[in-house]
């Protein structure tokens, strides 16, 4: 029974991720990591990976093929990459959950777990992505699944896996170095009398790390890129996480509520759950929170574990300056789960009641994946007032990250329009997805005639990236219709959006003339 239940648990994520994966355009970072993609692999250029910050085991996972696809072959080495990302991070983070929760428990434990995680709209959002996020969060999870058995059991099998997990893990992303003060934590307070050994091995699985890492960057040297020490020659892996530090430092626009900000706010990633979470979500990160600072002296290794990452994951978020979405901290989603379905189980003695919680859990999370479905990743909470009013809340990843082309397509045929005027926020080609659209650049293109419609992207609506904020104009005014969550239309026979138009076309910058 279990095992079956886990089939379809796995078909359940595949399926849902599929769907999005088939239904939506390349989002900003999966075009930039294809052409990092074709640097490396066409050019043997790994630079071009350190420069942006970025770790190499998604390039080398997810963009082997699809780098050697023709560039007028878009939406192919899209569609290659994403399959990959679903079967290789998207499956096994489910699984991880499941099997963690299996050991500690049992399998039915585990099977529920497994499909809270797997019907998280956040989860399925980005795991339909060949991105970062649900790779860095399922290598994660893996290396702290293997910090505690090799806490547990310290033995050379267990030393490997924990010292190979933390080097793909770190690999996926470089926030996953936080993974290092974990097993320090860990080690440290059960292996009070061993603190050299300890040390030594933190020491092993830092060199392996590196190592590994830097071998996927093909060993190479790069300018750091860094201030003071600009012009020189570093591991490239030292020069990514060095561009992260700049990175952090610097801060990026941010946009929460109304608000815009350089450096972002300390109660960013709270509030952005709050909205993006489902009810089954907010209450495991409430109790989650509340199990993880409560003192415990009893609890398993796995405990300790989980309740100093989520600890330390939730802090991080805090101080963080680059609040652009809740993907950043998409780990605290699972570590919640393995909290409290542990907390559950152990605190309830009648299987009745832990029976039918779960019942209650799981057909919550089912409606409100089901509801948004395959529009993931705009997915907000009834309390936000659902994905329609999401970009009122946030931008960016959080709603708007390009994915919505074929939906504009399909808007756009719908409404009949002839010559529409887009202001799109995203970087993937146009004609690749059949959209046909002048992109509003410029003041001097603010005539009524030829434009028919006119399609903003929230995240530009919202004036995120844009100086002067130019579609302010356009924010009272309610769209004609909508491609997706992302991208409002507004026909320009009505008085009100001419208004606007005329109104942005003041704001936007002009041009000498129409290209």
């Amino acid at each position: 029974m279990t095992r079956a239940a886990l089939i379809v648990i796995v078909a359940i994520v595949v399926v849902e991720a599929g769907w999005s994966a088939a239904t939506t355009s390349a989002v900003l970072d999966e075009v930039t990591y294809l052409d990092v993609s074709r640097a490396l692999y066409l050019h043997g250029d790994a630079s071009r990976l350190s420069a942006l910050g970025i770790a190499p085991l998604p390039i080398v996972l997810w963009y082997g093929l699809p780098a050697l696809v023709a560039p007028e072959q878009f939406t192919k080495a899209i569609a290659l990459a994403r399959s990959a990302a679903i079967a290789l991070a998207a499956v096994p983070l489910v699984l991880v959950v499941y099997y963690w929760l299996a050991m500690e428990i049992d399998a039915r434990a585990g099977a529920v777990g497994a499909a809270l995680v797997a019907l998280s709209p956040n989860v399925v959002a980005h795991g339909a992505l060949a991105t970062t996020d649900v790779l860095a969060t399922g290598c994660s999870l893996a290396a702290l699944a293997a910090l505690a058995q090799y806490v547990d059991r310290p033995t050379r099998p267990t030393f490997a896996l924990l010292a190979g997990t933390t080097s793909l893990a770190v690999a996926s992303k470089y926030s996953a170095l936080a993974l290092f003060i974990i097993v320090a934590v860990v080690m440290f307070t059960r292996f009070r009398s061993r603190i050299r050994g300890a040390c030594a091995a933190i020491g092993v699985i830092a060199a392996t790390t590196f190592v590994f890492v830097w071998a996927l960057h093909r060993f190479a040297l790069v300018p750091a890129a860094f201030p003071y020490i600009e012009h020189v020659n570093v591991p490239a892996p030292v020069a990514g996480v060095l561009f992260q530090l700049k990175h952090q430092r610097e801060g990026h626009p941010s946009f929460l509520m109304g608000m815009h900000s350089g450096t972002g706010w300390w109660y960013f990633i709270p509030a952005a759950l709050s909205v993006k979470s489902t009810p089954v979500e907010l209450v495991a990160l409430v109790a989650a929170t509340v199990i993880s600072l409560l003192p415990r002296r009893d609890g398993t290794t796995s405990d300790l574990v989980w309740r100093a990452a989520f600890i330390l994951f939730g802090a991080l978020a805090l101080v963080g300056r680059v609040d652009i979405g809740i993907r950043y901290v998409l780990i605290l989603i699972p570590l919640a789960v393995l909290l409290v379905t542990t907390w559950v189980c152990g605190t309830f003695a009648r299987p009745r009641i832990v029976v039918a919680a779960s019942a209650i859990a799981l057909a919550i999370q089912s409606v409100n994946a089901a509801s948004v479905a395959p529009h993931y990743l705009s997915y907000f909470n009834t309390l936000a007032g659902g994905p329609a009013n999401g970009f009122r809340y946030l931008a960016d990843s959080n709603v708007d990250w390009g994915q919505d082309l074929p939906a504009l397509r399909a808007a756009f045929e719908r409404v009949g329009a002839r010559r529409p005027l887009l202001s799109y926020f995203g970087s993937a080609p146009l004609n690749a997805y059949g959209v046909t659209a002048d992109p509003w650049l410029s003041g001097d293109q603010a005539e009524l005639q030829p434009w028919d419609w006119v399609a903003i992207s929230v995240t530009n609506l919202n004036g995120v990236y844009l100086s002067g904020d130019p579609f302010a104009p356009f924010r009272p005014v309610e769209p004609s219709t909508r491609a997706g969550y992302s991208i409002f239309l507004y026909s320009t026979a009505r008085a009100d959006v001419q208004r606007a138009i005329a109104d942005a076309s003041v704001r936007l910058p002009w041009s000498t003339g129409i290209r």
